[in-house]
C-alpha cells in the first residue's frame, strides 16, 4: 500500500531484505481479534505498516469473507434471512448485523448467531447505528424507527411527530446529536433535522436550491451536511 499512490508503484529487484527509508509504506501484517474463522460477527483488525503513514491520506485495506477460495452465501433458501433484495446493512456496537431488505422487512443476525425479523409498513431503505448501541431505520412508506440497545422500538411518522414525510430514503446523525432525514421529494420538504430536544427544522424545495429526491447525505468533520440529489448532483 502506497501512501502517495499518485506516484505509481515502486518495484525493487532484487527484493528488499530490510526496510528502506525511501520506500513507500506498505502493509506488513494484519492481526485479527478474536482469531479464528470469520463469519457474520464483529472482528477487529490491526494493520501494521512498514513506517508511519501520511496522516492526510487514509490508507485502505479491503477484506472478503473467503475460505480456501469459496464464498459463504446466505439467502432465504438456506438461512432465516428475511429477504433476498438487500437495501442496506450495518453493524451495531454489540456486533449484531442488521439487514434491510426490500422484500422481507428488517432482520438482525445477533453476535450469538440468532436471527430476528421486523416488519414495517413499507420497506427499510437505510440503517445507521448510533453511539449508544441503537439502530435507526429510515423506512420508505413507514417513517422512522429506532431500536435502542435493549431492543425497545420507537416509531416516528407524520401522524405522531414532526417528521415531514413517511417516504424516507436516508437518515444520519451529526456530532451535535441532531438527526437528519432525507425524503423522496414527493412533497415540498426534501430533508429535515430533529434536534435532541425533539424540535424540527425543515429544508423545502420552495425555499432552498435543494430539490428532491435526496438519495443520500453525509456530514463532514466541519459539521457541513452534503446532500446527494436524485436530479441535480450534490448540494452542501
Amino acid at each position: 500500500f502506497n501512501d502517495e499512490y499518485q506516484r505509481g508503484m515502486v518495484s525493487y529487484d532484487p527484493p528488499l531484505t530490510a526496510p528502506v527509508g525511501t520506500a513507500p509504506a506498505y502493509l506488513r501484517s494484519v492481526t485479527q481479534a478474536p482469531p479464528g474463522a470469520v463469519g457474520l460477527d464483529t472482528y477487529r483488525y490491526t494493520l501494521q505498516f512498514s513506517r508511519e503513514m501520511d496522516q492526510s491520506i487514509e490508507p485502505q485495506a479491503s477484506f472478503a469473507s473467503v475460505l480456501k477460495g469459496t464464498w459463504e452465501g446466505k439467502n432465504t433458501g438456506n438461512s432465516p434471512l428475511c429477504g433476498n433484495s438487500i437495501r442496506h446493512m450495518t453493524a451495531d456496537l454489540a456486533g449484531n448485523i442488521w439487514i434491510a431488505t426490500y422484500d422481507g422487512g428488517l432482520c438482525k443476525y445477533s453476535h450469538q448467531g440468532a436471527w430476528s425479523q421486523y416488519s414495517f409498513s413499507g420497506w427499510p431503505e437505510h440503517l445507521f447505528a448510533d453511539e449508544l448501541g441503537g439502530v435507526w431505520v429510515a423506512v420508505y412508506g413507514g417513517g422512522l424507527a429506532h431500536f435502542d440497545s435493549n431492543g425497545a422500538v420507537t416509531s416516528y411518522t407524520t401522524a405522531n411527530s414532526g417528521l415531514p414525510s413517511n417516504n424516507l430514503t436516508f437518515a444520519e446523525k451529526d456530532q451535535q446529536g441532531n438527526l437528519w432525514v432525507a425524503t423522496d421529494g414527493s412533497g415540498d420538504v426534501v430533508a429535515a433535522k430533529m434536534a435532541p430536544d425533539g424540535s424540527w427544522t425543515y429544508i423545502a424545495k420552495s425555499t432552498s436550491p435543494l430539490q428532491g429526491p435526496v438519495n443520500n447525505l453525509v456530514i463532514d468533520n466541519q459539521g457541513r451536511v452534503w446532500f446527494g440529489n436524485g436530479t441535480s448532483g450534490v448540494m452542501v
